[in-house]
């Protein structure tokens, strides 16, 4: 007997009335929805913490989410830039700066376009990022 939510084994009868044998729950390509369950790895560096984050969640919300004390003076609005971080592998999976974001980073001195913010950040792949300073909650 198969699992309920798993097709049964196809037979005759099933092909030659032109079922798809195709599971339901298994679309042939990815679509819209299944870019809002994507989850993200972040390995921070030097510490090594390793922080999973969601689809909707900055790297800075996703850290506090899971238990990490993340240094920030404006929790999350992009004003004190003291949760600036340096990507160091795999910019190419991080959403593009926004105006704003990219105008207060310039007026604080860290114009390198590698430099980003944390509440910022929306993550798309794996990245490293160097961050001191990041530490998990007692």
């Amino acid at each position: 007997m198969t699992h309920p939510l798993e097709p049964d084994e196809p037979n005759d009868a099933d092909q030659s009335r032109g079922e798809s044998l195709v599971h339901p729950l298994e679309p042939d390509e990815p679509n819209d929805a299944d870019q809002s369950l994507r989850e993200s790895l972040v390995r921070v560096e030097p510490s090594g913490h390793e922080i999973i984050v969601g689809a909707d969640e900055s790297l800075l919300a996703a850290a506090i989410r899971q238990g990490y004390r993340w240094p920030t003076l404006c929790g999350g609005a992009g004003e004190c830039t003291i949760c600036f971080v340096k990507m160091l592998v795999g910019a190419s999976n991080v959403a593009p700066a926004q105006r704003a974001e990219r105008e207060r980073l310039d007026e604080c001195g860290r114009s390198d376009p590698d430099v980003r913010l944390a509440c910022q950040l929306e993550v798309r792949g794996p990245i490293t990022v160097l961050k001191r300073g990041l530490r998990k909650r007692k």
